[in-house]
């Protein structure tokens, strides 16, 4: 009897699995794509309005630790950047996101993407860790 008809075809079963790990993939960028979308629509309507970003810090509960949580699962340059714009933005005129930001202990998590590959995620890393710094006596 040949070889090939006692084995099961693996070429196949890989290319299976292979498929699905591509299509995983495929759905964790269209999902931190998504993340992204709205992060940067939130900065947008928190950008220079304090009452707004109040009302998103009172809207999340006053909890920003899980923000630190998602920084750390996204992989997708754009959707680092818009979180770091977010987080920037947040804190630009209003300390009480800043306090609760540095409880939190985001300045660590932001200060790691410092050294990204990305010169905007670096970027983004700079913004928002400069809004938080400036808010605790830093500028």
């Amino acid at each position: 009897t040949p070889r090939s008809t006692l084995l099961p075809p693996k070429e196949e079963e890989d290319d299976d699995a292979d498929e699905d790990e591509e299509d995983a993939e495929d759905d964790a960028l269209a999902i931190q794509g998504e993340i992204a979308r709205l992060f940067l629509i939130l900065s947008v309507c928190a950008r220079k309005s304090p009452a707004t970003q109040h009302a998103m810090l009172v809207e999340l509960g006053g909890q920003v630790a899980w923000l630190a949580d998602l920084v750390a699962e996204l992989t997708a340059p754009v959707a680092l950047e818009s979180v770091m714009v977010f987080l920037g933005t947040l804190m630009e005129h209003y300390e009480g996101a800043q306090v609760l930001a540095h409880k939190a202990g985001l300045a660590k998590c932001i200060a790691r993407w410092i050294s990204h590959a990305e010169p905007r995620v670096r970027a983004s890393a700079v913004y928002a860790l400069g809004r938080l710094i400036r808010g605790q006596g830093g500028g």
